[in-house]
């Protein structure tokens, strides 16, 4: 008896954090495959970083380094417990994504 089922794919469609979520079939294999678009948080960061070029450090200003896109944030926060554990893993994934990284002093 032949078990191949063939090739298919269930589209969950997108989740309240723009995650789009399919699962792939393709006879004994299945890939769950997660997308979303980053193309606007890439261009608001480049767009920033030519604002804050030059720019130094502000004592107390609070000033925003980066973005973490929301599927990639809801990772973190559900990897890490503790919020120390989470700063410093949101940091890594700044440094690990620079592109999205909004003030250039961040990466020196």
């Amino acid at each position: 008896m032949d078990s191949h089922v063939g090739s298919f794919t269930i589209d969950e469609g997108y989740d309240h954090f723009g995650t789009r979520t399919q699962i792939i079939f393709d006879g004994d294999q299945v890939v769950k495959k997660e997308t979303y678009d980053a193309a606007p948080l890439l261009k608001e960061a480049a767009e920033a970083r030519a604002v804050t070029a030059g720019d130094r450090w502000g004592e107390g200003l609070g000033t925003r380094v980066g973005t973490i896109p929301l599927p990639d944030l809801h990772k973190i926060y559900r990897t890490y417990p503790s919020t120390e554990e989470r700063s410093a893993a949101c940091l890594r994934w700044l440094r690990d994504n620079p592109d999205l990284v909004m003030f250039d002093r961040f990466l020196k």
